[in-house]
């Protein structure tokens, strides 16, 4: 298991929600280019059946994701990145 840092944002969807949903709402209300990553590792219809909290944004280290809130250990035994946000931060297919 490889140690990883999360902060919990507190964000939550329905619970039929999907990965797709997560990516729509990053790119439509944040601005980030998250699904244009994502959709280079799986397709539109793979991550429509992927529920929502499937998928997590973790920092390789407690300082990168301490700009976010207080970091809390995230332990992580195999993960499929879908995209980074250019500042050390990863979203991830767990």
């Amino acid at each position: 298991m490889k140690k990883f840092w999360r902060v919990d944002s507190g964000f939550t969807l329905n619970k039929t929600d999907t990965a797709w949903d997560v990516l729509c709402f990053e790119q439509d209300e944040l601005g980030n280019d998250t699904k244009k990553q994502a959709l280079k590792v799986l397709t539109r219809s793979q991550l429509k059946r992927i529920n929502w909290r499937g998928i997590v944004w973790l920092c390789k280290t407690k300082r990168a994701a301490r700009r976010y809130g207080k970091p809390e250990e995230f332990y992580v035994d195999n993960a499929t990145i879908l995209a980074d946000d250019g500042d050390k931060g990863f979203l991830v297919l767990l």
